[in-house]
C-alpha cells in the first residue's frame, strides 16, 4: 500500500469534516504527509499550532489504516487516567457519521469503533499496565506535551510497536508545548532536529 492510498482515501471518502462541513486537505499536509509515509517509521509527529487540524489528520490516519487493512487493531491513548475518549476517538465517530462511505462498515461503541473487516479502534487510558502486550499496529498520542507523568511515561514506552505487526508504528499529534516542559515529547523533537531535512521549501525552523 502506498502513500497514495490515504491521499486518496481522504478524498474519496471523508467528503465533510467532524462538523460535518466540506473540506480538503492543504497543499502542506498533501507534502508532509506523502513524505511521512512514504518509507516506515517506528514513530512519526505531526507538530503544528493549537487548532489546526491535527487531531482530524490523525483521525483519519487511523480511519484509513482500519478500514484499509482488515483484522487491525488501532488504539487512541489519553494522558489521564481517568481520561478515556481521547479527542481523536471522539473525531473519528464524527467523521464516521457525517460520511456515508465508511458509515456503513462501522459500528461505534462506548470506547471502541468496530469495522465489519475485522478491524477495531480502541480508546484507552494511561493505564499502562493494561495495555502490555497489545498487537496494536498502530497507536495514536495526541497532545503529547502533556504527558509529564510516570504513568502517562510508562504507557508511550509500553507501546512500542510490537515487532509481530508488520508495519507497526506510533503516531504523535501535539501542539510544541514549553521547553523544560513535556520531556518526552522534547525528546522526539530533539532526535528529529538531527536528521536530514527532507522537503526545504516547507523548511521553517530558524534554530
Amino acid at each position: 500500500m502506498t502513500q497514495t492510498d490515504l491521499i486518496e482515501f481522504a478524498d474519496s471518502n471523508i467528503k465533510l469534516n467532524e462538523k460535518g462541513r466540506p473540506w480538503t486537505l492543504s497543499r502542506h499536509q498533501r507534502i508532509v504527509l506523502a513524505l511521512m509515509y512514504a518509507r516506515h517509521y517506528a514513530l512519526r509527529l505531526w507538530s503544528e499550532p493549537k487548532k489546526s487540524g491535527k487531531t482530524f489528520l490523525a483521525a483519519i490516519i487511523a480511519l484509513w489504516e482500519a478500514i484499509t487493512n482488515s483484522d487491525t487493531e488501532i488504539i487512541c491513548c489519553a494522558n489521564d487516567e481517568e481520561q478515556v475518549l481521547t479527542r481523536v476517538f471522539e473525531t473519528c465517530t464524527k467523521l464516521i457519521k457525517y460520511n456515508r462511505e465508511i458509515s456503513t462498515s462501522a459500528t461505534v461503541m462506548a470506547s471502541q469503533i468496530k469495522f465489519t473487516n475485522g478491524s477495531v479502534i480502541r480508546a484507552v487510558s494511561s493505564d499502562y499496565k493494561g495495555q502490555a502486550g497489545g498487537r496494536q499496529k498502530l497507536t495514536i498520542f495526541d497532545e503529547l506535551w502533556a504527558y509529564d507523568s510516570e504513568r502517562a511515561t510508562r504507557l508511550f514506552e509500553e507501546m512500542t510497536p510490537p515487532v509481530t505487526e508488520l508495519g507497526a508504528y506510533i503516531l504523535v499529534v501535539s501542539y510544541a508545548g514549553f521547553v523544560g516542559e513535556g520531556e518526552l515529547l522534547e525528546s522526539i523533537y530533539k532526535r528529529g532536529l538531527k536528521g536530514r531535512r527532507l522537503h526545504k521549501s516547507l523548511e521553517v525552523y530558524n534554530g
